[in-house]
């Protein structure tokens, strides 16, 4: 009921809105910058407002496209490109938003300065257009590794690493000297999946063969009639024999856009968001980015308090959960991941993959109803790795003398002054031969397979999307907006049902502890061990 009176205002609003919006002299083009970076969803700055930055994301992108696709006044529109800095799955996001308004209406690509990321987006307008001075960086795609092992013995450092199994290599670059064959074999599966996608992709689009778009790229283009003659682009001019007085930049003609109006029926789709390392706690963001951390990090605290509001609240009829996360604590991901599981038997729970959904982040949604990735999506590395680096040459070459006091045999295991002893060693090779197991174990029945068949697609190995899919790691490639819809259908709800973000709350949210069922299996344990008081101030009966 709560959803459906919120609708009715909206409508309301909106109502107005039209009305407003049929007023004046309408653009026939709008203009619509493609610039720099593009997180899933839009960072919320104090200095957005002091600046009169707008905020940019794939989600505000995408919207603002489908309004364009909806306007009957509007003949076309112009897209400027400049640098897009984005993961390749958040490409393929914003691609298959460009191609579908292109699909409606002429879509003019205009770029300067032609890199890879760029045109594959680009691509996917009607006519590419580049000034005669274009630079050309149509060059492929690379993955480097820098090993760091000998740097760090020039210092006294070494690095101690647990890993399960062969694939998990993240720690190597401080363990070895070069590449060893399994990241060899990974990383040129990636690579060439990436150098797959846009080829496709490309060649769709411009009605060229892949063999043609990859002779293009091996050629060298270095000039726009070059590029032309390759059939890469479509005129050489500069952007402004394109405008007209018809030609208004987005910001001006955003006011002739009709907001979109919402069913009366009531209910809605929550949109939660995991993107960083998974930690304990809360989510924080970090100022400076670590190595490795990252500057993001999601708290099992924070993912759980925004899962358990999304299933008390009964207008949300569904879940989607999107991650953009290499990984983390493993204690954290399982404790997520439970959520998942306990909480999809009441609401469906949709699992959308950004950049990267791997180790942890993997792990967090393997009991989601349905699991959605891009095709260059990096995902897997079902495994375990853990460690300490060892400071022991370090302390001795620069005068430090850590001294310790101990009590208990493993007490001190990782303290960096000393290396690994053999039962330090045999400690965290059997914590992590544990999580293994109950990693493969959540996989095998997440997904329902057999744990033989995990352990052959796990061992640390990562997969793109589009080998995820055939290996069943996932159900389906799409975006974000491919979840939302799964979502809906699953949820019995409209279409053009609403879905929102679900912001952190602040408080603790317990679970759903309507079903008495539940209600007594939590508190037993307390029984058993007559904390009456406790449960009575944990459940408030």
């Amino acid at each position: 009921m709560k959803s459906e009176i919120q609708n009715k205002i909206y409508n309301l609003v909106a109502g107005v809105q039209h009305q407003i919006a049929d007023l004046g002299e309408k653009p026939g083009w709008v203009i619509l910058d493609i610039q720099g970076e593009f997180p899933e969803f839009p960072e919320k700055s104090p200095l957005n407002i002091i600046t009169r930055k707008e905020p940019q994301g794939v989600s505000i992108f995408r919207r603002k496209l489908k309004l364009l696709e909806d306007a009957d006044w509007l003949r076309g529109v112009v897209l400027r490109f400049g640098g897009v800095q984005a993961g390749f799955a958040t490409a393929y996001a914003l691609r298959e938003a460009i191609a579908e308004l292109a699909s409606k209406k002429p879509v003019y690509s205009v770029i300067n300065s032609v890199h890879m990321m760029d045109y594959y987006l680009a691509s996917a307008g009607t006519e590419i257009v580049v000034p005669p001075s274009a630079e050309f960086y149509l060059l492929g795609f690379h993955s480097t590794v820098t090993y760091i092992k000998d740097a760090l013995q020039k210092l006294g450092i070494e690095m101690e690493v647990v890993r399960i199994k062969e694939y998990k290599t993240a720690y190597t670059r401080f363990t070895d000297d070069h590449m060893d064959e399994y990241e060899r074999e990974q990383r040129t599966l990636l690579v060439s999946r990436f150098m797959e996608e846009f080829v496709k992709s490309v060649a769709q689009s411009r009605n060229l063969t892949e063999s043609q778009v990859r002779e293009a790229i091996d050629a060298g283009i270095t000039n726009a009639e070059q590029a032309r003659q390759y059939g890469l682009v479509d005129r050489i001019a500069y952007e402004d024999v394109l405008y007209s007085k018809k030609h208004q930049p987005f910001q001006h003609a955003s006011r002739f856009l009709k907001l979109p109006l919402l069913p009366d029926q009531g209910g809605k789709v929550a949109v939660v968001s995991l993107e960083g390392m998974i930690v304990p706690g809360h989510s924080r963001h970090i100022p400076i980015p670590l190595p490795i951390f990252g500057e993001q990090m999601a708290g099992s605290e924070s993912l759980i308090r925004a899962l358990r509001t999304a299933e008390k609240d009964e207008d949300t009829r569904a879940i989607v959960l999107f991650v953009n996360s290499g990984g983390g604590s493993a204690l954290a991901s399982d404790l997520i991941s439970h959520e998942v599981e306990r909480i999809r038997a009441k609401k469906p729970v949709v699992a959308v993959m950004g950049n990267v959904a791997a180790s942890g982040g993997y792990y967090v949604l393997t009991h989601a109803n349905h699991v959605i990735a891009a095709p260059t999506t990096i995902t897997g590395s079902i495994g375990v790795i853990s460690g300490k680096p060892n400071l022991q040459g370090f302390n001795a070459k620069y005068g430090l003398n850590p001294e310790s006091i101990k009590m208990g045999r493993l007490a001190d295991s990782f303290d960096s002054a000393h290396p690994l002893t053999e039962d330090e060693r045999a400690f965290l090779q059997k914590g992590a031969e544990d999580f293994y197991d109950l990693f493969t174990s959540r996989v095998a029945e997440g997904r329902n397979l057999s744990r033989e068949r995990v352990n052959e697609l796990g061992r640390g190995r990562v997969w793109s999307g589009k080998d995820a899919l055939d290996q069943g790691l996932i159900d389906e490639l799409g975006t974000l907006e491919d979840g939302i819809r799964e979502a809906r259908k699953l949820a019995r709800l409209p279409e053009n049902a609403p879905a929102y973000l679900l912001e952190t709350p602040r408080q603790m949210v317990l679970p759903d502890m309507k079903d008495s069922e539940s209600v007594l299996a939590a508190i037993m344990p307390l029984l058993r061990e007559r904390t009456w008081m406790v449960a009575y101030e944990r459940y408030h009966f």
